[in-house]
């Protein structure tokens, strides 16, 4: 089975000390879902981007290490990232508890699309602070097309206003990360795992180290778990603070 194979069948070696990013990537580029990290040390020189329903799983956190080696800054050793595309603004006011949305034109969506609404007014506390946002996730109830409303499965949990609330389509991703450590070069990347516009997304038996600030970041998901992992020390020269998990403008996760 192709979606499951062993990093090794791409040319990694967990006994050297030479670079296993190609390896990694030569694996996501053929259309590996579950990666397969055998025991050793990993060392990747660049950042690993996990596309959608892509799976890294070790076999023990203890034994199985990727390790960064990076001579530059990056934001995280380990991520994922969505995206959003903007709909046409609301056309009236959004009540607490409505079940239905109405939009000053047009849309095509279809069931279980996830949908991100966000309150700009009070949308960040600081323009430094853009992934704050003020709002909710809510999902698609039925497939509509050509359409100025749609219906959501569920309901509205907070009363937005039409003139500063934005939505937002998201295109999720789905990864998971099990049983390794991380262990990022210190000063070069400010996290150790960032997941963002995820769904769906898993991190269970990790143990991180290392990052300038976030070891693990999960920002603007909409349902993720983090389990049985351990977050080690921030880089030293790191005078403020840093944080083991940080869950920035999200919903429904279990950490």
């Amino acid at each position: 089975d192709n979606s499951i194979r062993s990093v090794v069948d791409y040319g990694a070696n967990g006994s050297d000390l030479l670079d296993d990013y190609p390896a990694f990537l030569a694996a996501i580029n053929a259309g590996v879902k579950k990666i397969i990290v055998p025991e050793g040390t990993y060392y990747l020189s660049q950042a690993l981007n996990l596309s959608d329903g892509i799976s890294i799983e070790g076999i023990s956190a203890e034994r199985c290490i990727l390790k960064s080696t990076a001579s530059s800054s990056d934001d995280a050793l380990v991520f994922a990232n969505g995206s959003r595309t903007l709909l046409p603004n609301l056309s009236t006011n959004l009540a607490e508890n409505a079940t239905t949305v109405s939009l000053v034109s047009t849309v095509s969506l279809k069931r279980g699309d996830i949908i991100m609404f966000v309150d700009t007014l009070n949308g960040s506390f600081n323009s430094s602070r853009t992934a704050y946002t003020n709002g909710f996730f809510a999902v698609v109830k039925d497939s509509v097309s050509a359409l100025t409303s749609f219906a959501l499965n569920g309901y509205a949990l907070a009363a937005l206003p039409s003139a500063t609330t934005q939505l937002w389509k998201i295109t999720p991703t789905n990864t998971s990360v099990s049983n390794l450590t991380i262990d990022t070069k210190e000063t070069h990347y400010s996290t150790g795992i960032r997941i963002t516009h995820g769904n769906l997304n898993k991190i269970n038996n990790v143990k991180v180290y290392g990052a300038d600030v976030n070891q693990i970041l999960i920002e603007r998901c909409f349902n993720a778990s983090v389990s049985n992992s351990m977050f080690g020390k921030h880089a030293p020269d790191v005078a403020s603070l840093s944080y083991g998990v940080s869950a920035v403008s999200s919903q429904d996760v279990t950490i």
